[in-house]
């Protein structure tokens, strides 16, 4: 039997892939001051932009941060904005792969013990 796929390439897209228009950077990626407080957690402005992303893209599109590759640039500069961090400290995040694998657990747990909605 040959496999079909249910959706289109673009329909994985739009569903899967972290939106970078405007509203939808506003919308999904602006930190709560309960971010703020787990990110200020962290030594060092690229680790604090680091949990940032994993945060943010837990909360769209839900997978978390896989790669450093990731991560729009739109996005980034959004969270690096509002950190008052370099986006180009980024490129430093995850040479030690133990401090993401933290960074992802610590994230999980706080998504789960999160109130706040999901605003996908």
């Amino acid at each position: 039997m040959a496999r079909r796929n249910l959706l289109t390439r673009e329909e994985r897209e739009r569903l899967f892939l972290p939106r970078t228009d405007h509203f939808s950077i506003i919308r999904n990626y602006t930190l709560t001051v309960e971010d703020l407080d787990i990110i200020g957690k962290r030594r060092g402005p690229v680790n604090r932009l680091g949990i940032a992303a994993h945060l943010a893209l837990l909360r769209h599109p839900g997978f978390g941060l896989r790669t450093n590759s990731d991560i729009p640039d739109a996005i980034l500069n959004y969270l690096s904005a509002q950190l008052g961090v370099a986006p180009g400290t980024y490129g430093a995040y995850g040479q030690r792969p133990q401090t993401r694998t933290d960074h992802s657990s610590i994230a999980a747990d706080y998504r789960k013990r999160s109130k706040s909605p999901t605003f996908s």
